[in-house]
């Protein structure tokens, strides 16, 4: 496994707290060949869980969008992507609520922070070679 000595610094090109590259690298030990692995999982798992997300508000089904919610905001938090773990602990706290309408505009914050995170985790995997 390939490891680096040294932290990285940047943040993808970025200037946002979208994701917090040198903190994942120091959860993971400098580790950067899981830490690709495990970008393209929350790329996968992000995208999955926005769409659920979005098929459970329009059923109204608000424990099945609080508990996707609350899955979103651990497996990002794991890996700094704060913006989106923020986002996510705000629509999981809708969704207990019964928030229809801060659900709504919530979970569209989300999906536009998802984005730019899918973004970031993009140009990560293709330097790292994942």
């Amino acid at each position: 496994m390939e490891r680096d000595s040294a932290i990285a610094t940047d943040h993808s090109g970025s200037d946002s707290a979208v994701f917090d590259l040198a903190a994942a690298l120091e959860r993971l030990e400098g580790d950067r060949d899981l830490l690709g692995e495990l970008c393209g999982v929350l790329r996968e798992d992000c995208d999955r869980a926005i769409k659920e997300m979005r098929q459970a508000l329009s059923e109204t089904d608000f424990t099945r969008l609080e508990r996707l919610a609350h899955t979103l905001k651990g497996s990002s938090a794991s890996l700094c992507a704060l913006e989106v773990s923020a986002e996510a602990r705000e629509l999981e706290q809708l969704a207990r609520d019964r928030d229809v309408s801060g659900a709504g505009a919530s979970l569209e914050a989300l999906a536009r922070k998802g984005d730019r995170l899918r973004s970031e985790l993009e140009l990560l995997s293709e330097r790292v070679g994942h």
